[in-house]
């Protein structure tokens, strides 16, 4: 069994009892991201840090061990490969960079982080959208006794995120039909992968061929435009069509694939930051006194937040970085060798080629004891 003291991370000690034929200690299988997640601290107690596992019907080594975790990162295409559940693709579409390898991922990889350059440059534009974006989602709050803040959560980033793709303000049809739409895609997104009219899986791929159809109508209209319009600044779509290479399938594809990037991490991040600052009155206090000295500054000034701000902000800062640590919005990463691999020198067991390689980084509440003191 594989312990904290064994040297040979995938290496079965024949001092416990064999429990499978293929060395690692077999835990029960699963289907479902929230029951692994919520029982990756039994196993570790039980199993060790790394273990095989039968998950999304197949046979799966799940690593929670920090330092192999990152192996498999930093042997990203030259050990390893996506490996990602084939309800993704299937939910996602073929094109998507969860599902894409080497030169096709790389390519469009690249495609996004150049538009990711451009936000940099027009940062005060930026700020301008998530401040407005902000105080329009915060205004109607004065008038209800309760709400729900992470549905709120959820409607700001869209709002912020579909503004910064398409040029769509929250009151445009396209983007209230975008959001309604969305509801069913993350429903349906790690469900079971049964295709049957009325389930969710079913009713996410209808959803994302649906926000797809409404992606490639603004884009052929944004074709038919020969000019552009001097009042609207450069967005992603406008980013994508400079690149004559790529077929309208990659960009519909790449415009659904930041739309969820967008919406789904960043409204989770915002109720953990949420969560988080409720537990820990100091820490929210702290805040508030770096903010408040912000808004004297800017009644001096006047105008809206501007990029200096921001980076003044170095309390904040630490606690957008240390909620990103505690509550780590991206839990797993799947991958599947490209080639048997042999870790940390002699093990006498490898990796084998093929197989499907499932890293867990959402450790910090099973290691709670530790961080007591922090």
């Amino acid at each position: 069994m594989l312990g904290d003291n064994n040297p040979h991370i995938l290496l079965w000690s024949p001092k416990e009892p064999k429990a499978s034929s293929r060395n690692l200690r077999m835990v029960p299988n699963s289907w479902s991201d929230a029951s692994i997640l919520n029982s990756s601290c039994i196993h570790i107690y039980g199993y060790g840090k790394i273990f095989r596992s039968h998950l999304f019907g197949y046979p799966t080594i799940v690593s929670c061990d920090a330092e192999f975790n990152m192996f498999v990162l930093r042997n990203e295409g030259h050990l390893f490969a996506t490996g990602y559940p084939r309800n993704i693709p299937e939910v996602l579409g073929d094109l998507t960079l969860l599902h894409l390898t080497g030169e096709a991922h790389k390519r469009l990889r690249g495609v996004a982080l150049s538009f990711f350059a451009t936000v940099k440059t027009e940062s005060e534009h930026f700020l301008a959208d998530i401040e407005a974006g902000a105080l329009g989602i915060i205004n109607p709050w004065k008038d209800k006794e309760t709400l729900h803040f992470c549905d709120e959560a959820r409607k700001f980033t869209f709002n912020v995120i579909v503004k910064q793709i398409l040029s769509l303000r929250p009151d445009d049809h396209e983007a209230t039909e975008i959001l309604q739409k969305f509801h069913s895609f993350m429903e349906g997104l790690i469900s079971m992968p049964i295709n049957l009219p009325g389930t969710p899986y079913a009713k996410a791929i209808k959803a994302r061929l649906e926000i797809e159809d409404i992606a490639r109508v603004l884009l052929h209209a944004r074709r038919k435009v020969q000019t552009v319009d001097a009042n609207r600044r450069t967005d992603f779509l406008d980013v994508l069509l400079t690149y004559e290479e790529l077929s309208e399938e990659e960009i519909v594809s790449m415009v659904m694939g930041l739309l969820l990037g967008g919406y789904e991490t960043t409204a989770s991040l915002l109720a953990i930051i949420v969560k988080f600052l409720g537990d820990d009155p100091k820490v929210l206090n702290e805040l508030q006194k770096e903010h408040q000295k912000v808004l004297e500054k800017k009644k001096d000034e006047g105008g809206g937040l501007r990029w200096e701000d921001y980076q003044c902000m170095t309390f904040t800062q630490n606690v957008i970085n240390e909620a990103l640590r505690l509550g780590n919005v991206v839990k797993f990463v799947h991958r599947r060798t490209i080639q048997p691999i042999q870790y940390k020198a002699t093990a006498s067991d490898v990796v084998g080629e093929r197989q499907r390689v499932r890293t867990v980084s959402d450790l910090s509440r099973c290691e709670r004891r530790g961080w007591r003191e922090a």
